[in-house]
């Protein structure tokens, strides 16, 4: 990871629900640990750069899960960020943290192939996992459909938001 400076530029709709973020985070957040984020894999798909990590769900909370965080190759203002909540389930056993993934082609279909453990604690998770796969171009659908759901006013809870604008949240499990 590297550091470089970036101006957000927010649109005059977005300024009353970034301003009641703001003040939400002031008032929640008691350090920076709420905004750890366990990076585990990048790849790049179609137009799109996806970024797989273990974070906490949401700012104040202590659950840690997986996410998948899809951007435009050639957005360097984070304008087409869109993530979503990934786990793998077996048996209605839910597992939550990513640990290890691979993106490879099956039968002419690119998949997403990963390891799932569940826990609370992405540094320290149990011995017992999960493998799961899910095909990209479905992914992407998902990502879309859940970027689409925002587009069209679904309401989300501004308090419970890493940033205030184009920031969706669906699971998805495989």
């Amino acid at each position: 990871m590297t550091l470089r400076k970036s101006t957000f530029y927010i649109n005059e709709n977005y300024q009353y629900e970034f301003s009641r973020m703001r003040s939400q985070i002031l008032k929640n957040v008691s350090s920076l640990n709420d905004y750890v984020i366990y990076y585990k894999d990048a790849f790049k798909y179609q137009m799109y750069t996806f970024l797989l990590t273990n974070q906490k769900t949401f700012v104040g909370n202590d659950l840690f899960v997986s996410k998948i965080v899809r951007l435009c190759k050639f957005d360097s203002s984070f304008k087409t960020y869109v993530d979503m909540e990934l786990s793998c389930q077996l048996d209605g056993v839910k597992y939550n943290l990513l640990q290890e993934s691979l993106v490879a082609k099956l039968n002419g279909t690119d998949y997403l192939i990963a390891s799932f453990a569940k826990g609370h604690n992405p540094e320290n998770v149990g011995s017992e996992s999960i493998l799961c796969r899910m095909s990209l171009e479905n992914l992407n659908s998902d990502l879309t459909q859940a970027q689409m759901q925002f587009i069209n006013g679904n309401q989300f809870n501004v308090e419970e938001r890493y940033f205030p604008i184009n920031l969706v949240s669906k699971m998805v499990s495989f």
